[in-house]
């Protein structure tokens, strides 16, 4: 009987040992992240609800082309959601920045970090002069907040120097 239970132990974990995956892809609007070694980082994409609907949409960075949002309609199908034409994006992460309910997304970028605040329907609008960021010519790679006693996040992004000039690349160490 005891080998007959390790047998049936030993089956059980061959059978669910491995994953399935399914290519989806194509129920995704086309998007494209362009840009040379300066865009390799910063979060690329961002999932959030920005509909209240309870299913994920998604934000993703374009590097040197446009950044778009994929609003999701079910069984895994997105639409494009009009957004302002936004570059030199390389990541962004969702947060409720100011604490009104809607998702607001804080976007890294080469040059000046961006904020865009949420409202319904999955509108964003310009909120970057609202909080004090990093000055225009630093770029970041990463982003944290914390809260303190007065309910709203306090942002921080890790600056870098002023990317090099494209005529730069054969500096760059091997």
């Amino acid at each position: 009987m005891k080998s007959l239970w390790v047998i049936l132990c030993l089956l059980a974990g061959v059978g669910q040992a491995e994953p399935l995956f399914r290519d989806l892809s194509h129920r995704l609007p086309e998007h494209r992240y362009l840009g040379g070694w300066n865009h390799f980082v910063g979060g690329g994409v961002a999932v959030l609800d920005c509909n209240g609907d309870a299913l994920p949409d998604i934000f993703a960075a374009g590097g040197t082309g446009p950044a778009g949002l994929f609003v999701n309609q079910g069984n895994f199908t997105f639409t494009a959601h009009p957004l302002p034409d936004i570059r030199a994006t390389t990541g962004a992460y969702p947060i409720d920045i100011n604490a009104d309910g809607f998702m607001d997304l804080f976007m890294l970028r080469i040059g000046q970090n961006m904020i865009l605040m949420g409202g319904p329907d999955c509108s964003f609008t310009q909120a970057t002069p609202e909080f004090p960021l990093l000055p225009a010519d630093q770029w970041s790679t990463a982003f944290s907040a914390w809260w303190l006693d007065d309910g709203r996040p306090h942002p921080h992004s890790s600056p870098l120097p002023p990317p090099p000039s494209p005529n730069a690349d054969a500096s760059l160490p091997s």
